[in-house]
C-alpha cells in the first residue's frame, strides 16, 4: 500500500509538472 500509495503521488507530481511547465512556455 505505502510504495503503491508513493508511486501514485509521484505520478501525479510529475504530471502537475509537466502541465504547469507547457503552461508556462505556451505563455511566454
Amino acid at each position: 500500500m505505502a510504495s503503491e500509495r508513493a508511486r501514485y503521488g509521484d505520478s501525479i507530481v510529475m504530471t502537475t509538472r509537466s502541465r504547469r511547465e507547457e503552461k508556462g512556455l505556451r505563455m511566454v
